[in-house]
This record gives structure tokens, sequence and C-alpha cells, in this order.
């Protein structure tokens, strides 16, 4: 027995006297059987979860059962599934799989099936025993059919060590009842699960940050209709119908309804449910729930809340942190976090100013507007002028208020704050005039960067209408004469930034001119505004100059003579422009 391959054999063998080989296989049964005779007492051998053996090890185990049972006093109970049992022996038997089981099982004791409120109950009361008790209030509300997706015990408590070990990774990052439906669906149909991973972004119909199920072809096995995209859209505007893919994979749910399977879809995916932050169906928040963990572009809430909670001062090192790599998330909450008094308003108003004063990202001014119409809600009139001089006035977000500004005087319709055009210009050039003065060392190209932001082409005119210019407006004399110096002290880093390439034609490049301070109009040339065309040739009167100035200067002179776009080779200059 202990050299025979079968493992119940084996096992068999380990607890049974060792004799010699030499005897026959009916000496060895009658050995056994006085041996075991001399207990005197009945023996009986439990065998539970058989169901879990698929069809090789079903026949081992059913084997050393009928060829051990014959012994005296010796009885085995085995527990299992026969529904499960009877189709794994069949792909063995064929149609003789019942009359197998009947040869060596001699009595079968059908247990009563558990009801539906059993198994609601006994979900009910493991959720309470791991602290999720207020989640079964959410899950009766939602009416999601237990039995069906949990129809055992067993299962119940899957799901459940399944939120008692692995949702605290997420916890306060997600819903729980989004998370615990999710995760139904991962464990009892896991090919659904990983499709929904896999595609998500190519599955669900989008409106503003919303997604939602377009449930059309579970109705009549058509594709549904798409209405529009979102972040992630696919490639060449192809998409995954949902329902089509549920209907095409039924056989595996074993003869089971597909409408239970859609309903949990709906559940988080509905048309009807409303969009919130944390939710599945939130476009920011549905990758966290497939992949189980925040991604290196989110940031934890729980974390955020901590730190936002603080004064501004004290904010400003973890927004330097999550700056570098979670820009988009971390303007996205400020977005979102409600405000409920004057100072968290201004805070809020702060730290956006502070996150756009990185001149590389990207805003819509808008997201400043909106904190200002709640700040609004607390100040009116001069209370609100006076708050925001303040707020503008801050050092550390004088680049962001400066960048909004710019924004603000630059779009003729009405401005959302309470200053008027030429109040608003003022403001700009104090700014800039005292980014300038504060910074050490000064960096030409950061300057000459926002100088060239705080340009406005739109003109108050005498009825208080807001007008655009064809060209820019005089109107920071002091700005204007300070960026002068510095472009004087410092061309070769600015000149890149003088020639423009155009986005569609990388072989031709035009020359730009720093208005107001200078101008390529000849009538301007004894005015206020210096002549472009004069500092050029000024910066090599003694032929000593760099390369990079002999270069532009031939490049400016071909542009003068040409006009327009011109090609040109550089060999020092790399053209920073691009227009």
């Amino acid at each position: 027995m202990a050299k025979d391959s079968n493992p119940w054999l084996q096992l068999a063998s380990r607890f049974l006297p060792h004799e010699s080989n030499t005897k026959s296989t009916g000496e060895q049964y009658d050995f056994l059987t006085k041996e075991i005779s001399k207990l005197g007492r009945k023996i009986f051998i439990f065998i539970d979860d058989v169901d879990r053996l698929e069809g090789e090890e079903l026949v081992e185990l059913f084997a050393l059962v009928r060829n051990s049972s014959s012994f005296p006093y010796m009885s085995y109970i085995l527990a299992y599934d026969k529904e499960y049992v009877a189709s794994q022996l069949k792909g063995c038997f064929d149609q003789h799989t019942h009359r197998y089981l009947e040869k060596i099982v001699q009595v079968e004791y059908e247990l009563a099936q558990i009801t539906p409120e059993q198994l609601e109950q006994a979900l009910k009361m493991e959720l309470e025993s791991i602290g999720y008790g207020d989640l079964w209030e959410t899950l009766e509300e939602s009416r999601i059919q237990i039995s069906y997706h949990l129809p055992t015990i067993r299962a119940v408590k899957r799901i459940c060590n399944t939120l008692l070990s692995s949702f605290w990774v997420l916890e306060n990052n997600i819903l729980l009842f989004d998370w615990f439906v999710i995760e139904l669906i991962r464990i009892q149909y896991p090919w659904l699960f990983e499709f929904l991973k896999e595609n998500y972004a190519l599955l669900f119909d989008s409106q503003d940050e919303k997604l939602f199920f377009n449930g059309a072809s579970l109705m009549d096995d058509k594709k549904a209709q798409i209405n529009q995209g979102w972040t992630g859209d696919p490639v060449d505007g192809k998409r995954l119908d949902l329902g089509k893919y549920i209907l095409e994979n039924k056989e595996r749910l074993q003869g089971k309804s597909v409408a239970p399977i859609t309903d949990l879809i709906q559940l988080l995916w509905g048309v009807s449910r409303k969009v919130g932050p944390l939710q599945a169906n939130h476009r920011d928040y549905i990758g966290r729930y497939f992949y189980r963990t925040l991604r290196e572009n989110e940031i934890n809430e729980v974390e955020f809340c901590e730190h936002i909670a603080r004064p501004f001062e004290e904010i400003i090192p973890y927004l330097r942190i999550k700056a570098v790599c979670q820009f988009t998330d971390l303007v996205r909450k400020i977005r979102r976090e409600p405000i409920e008094n004057q100072e968290q308003a201004r805070k809020h108003l702060q730290v956006l100013f502070y996150l756009l004063s990185d001149l590389d990202r990207i805003f819509e001014r808008d997201e400043i507007a909106d904190k200002v119409d709640v700040l609004s809600k607390y100040l009116i009139g001069d209370d609100l002028k006076s708050e925001l001089k303040e707020i503008f006035e801050y050092p550390d977000t004088r680049v962001g208020v400066l960048r909004y500004l710019s924004e603000v005087t630059k779009n003729t319709g009405s401005i959302r704050i309470p200053f008027t055009q030429v109040e608003l210009e003022s403001i700009k050039e104090k700014l800039f005039l005292d980014y300038v003065e504060e910074s050490n060392p000064v960096d030409p190209v950061i300057c000459y960067h926002l100088w060239r932001l705080a340009q406005t082409n739109i003109q108050v005119n005498s009825n208080g209408q807001r007008v655009r210019q064809s060209k820019r407006v005089v109107c920071h004399l002091q700005m204007d004469l300070k960026m002068k110096e510095i472009i004087e002290g410092s061309v070769e880093c600015i000149i890149p930034y003088m020639i423009v390439q155009p986005a569609h034609n990388r072989d031709k490049y035009s020359l730009l001119c720093p208005y107001p301070i200078w101008s390529l109009d000849e009538e301007e040339k004894y005015s206020a505004i210096g002549y472009f065309p004069d500092f050029i040739r000024g910066l090599d009167l003694d032929g000593d100059a760099s390369p990079i100035i002999k270069e532009f200067k031939k490049f400016a002179h071909k542009w003068q003579e040409v006009g327009g776009l011109v090609p040109f080779e550089f060999k020092y200059i790399t053209p920073m422009g691009v227009v």
C-alpha cells in the first residue's frame, strides 16, 4: 500500500501494521479483519467537502470507500453536493454515473435547502460581527437577491472574510456598498469581473462625470446605442457591448437567469443612479475598484482631509510633494471639497493659487471663479474686495494669482470678481514687480512668461464696455520697463522664446517681437516704445558677441528681408516659441 500511487492508500498504510510482503491479498484482508474486530466498536469515518475534489480524485476516493467499507464495524459518512459530484463523475462513467454511486452509497440523506431568509440572516450576522452592520441596511434597501448570488453559508462567509481582509486598504477612498457589489461579482462571477476590469473604459456611456450602462442589448440582443465617450476613449472610437457579452456567456451561469447579474450592474451603473465622489459610477474613481488599490496619480482621501484641515502655511509642504505626480487629483479634490465658512473658502483659494503657480500646469479660470462665488456667500461688497486683495498678495501664490487675473482680463465677458479692468491691470503689474523684487535669483525665462501672460488686448471704452483690440494694450509701463531690463541683462536666455515655430510647419520660423517693450512698426520708432530691429542690431556692436547672439542676428536679418515664415537651420539656438 505504501508503494501504491494512490495517495489514500499511502495514507492508510501509515496507520496499519506492517507485515511481510509475501502475504497474499486474501491473507492481508483476513489479518486486517481480525485486527479491526478486536476493537469491538463501530468505526465511523467522516469525509466532508467531497465536492471540492475533481473527477479523477473523486474516483479514487469512492474506490477506497468501496474497497474498505467491507471491513467489520466500518462505515463511511460522506458530505457533498450530489449535483456537482454527479457532473464530475459523468466524464468518467457517462450515463452510468448514478448507478455507480448507488453501488457504493447505501443510504442518502437529503439535507433541507437553506432558505433565502436564513441566508439573509446569516449575512446580516456576519456583517455585524466584522463591524459592517450599517452595510446591511444599504443592502436591504438595494433589494439585492442575496440567496441567488450567495447560495450557501460558505459563500456568505467568503465575501465577509474578503471585506474584513481587504477593504481596509481602500477604506474611506471607496464606498462600502459599491465595493461589496463589485467583490460579489469578482468572487461569484470571475469571468465578468475580469471583463469589466480590462474593458471598463470601453463599456459605459458617460454624461459629464457619470458613467452608466445602456442595457438595450439585454432587451433584444442588439448592440446598445453609444452616445458619447469619456476619459480613456477607445482607439478608433470602438466600444464594447456589456449586455451582449453577458448574454454570450450566460452558459457559465449553469442555467440560471441573466437578470440578477444585470441587476448588480444596474445597481452601480444604472441610468437612474446619481453620481457622486468615491462611487464606482464616477469616472475618476471606477479604476480603484477593479485594481483594488490607489493608483500613483490618486491621493488618499483620509490623508487629504487631514492636511486640508490645517492652516495654509502648514499645507504647503504637502502640496509641494503631491503636485509632482498627483496634481490633477489634487486640484479635483480641492474643487469638490465642501466649504463651511469664510476661513475655509479663503484657504481653498490660496491652495488653488499655489498649485497654479506651476507654469507647466493647465487650468480653467472657472476653477477659481467657483471658489470666489462661494466666498461671496460670506462676504459682499468692499469686504469681499478687501479679502481678495489680501489673498492676491500672499507671496507663495503670486504666480498663480497672476495667471488667473491674466485670463480674466483677456476675456470680453463679465468679470466675476468685484474689480474693474483697470484695477485688475494695476494688481497684475504690482504682482509681477513684487515677484521680481523678491526672487533671488531672478529667473529671466519665468519672468518673460509671466510678462507675456499679463499682456492684454482688452480696452475699456467710454461706455464701460470691454472691447478686444488688434494690438496689445499698453497699460503696464513699470512692468514693461522692468522686463526690458531683465531681457537686456539676460538676452541669450530669452532669444529662444523670441523665435516662433508654428505647430503645423516644423521647417520654418518667425520672429516674435516682445511688444510693447519693442515694436516692429517704424512709426513707433521714436516713441516710448523702442524699435526692435534697432535693439537687435545693437546686440553685437563690437563684434565679440556669443554664437547665440550672432545666429539670432542672422536669422532676424533674413526674417526682415523675407517676412512671414522663413526657413532657417539653427545650430546654437533651440526655438522655444510654438504657436
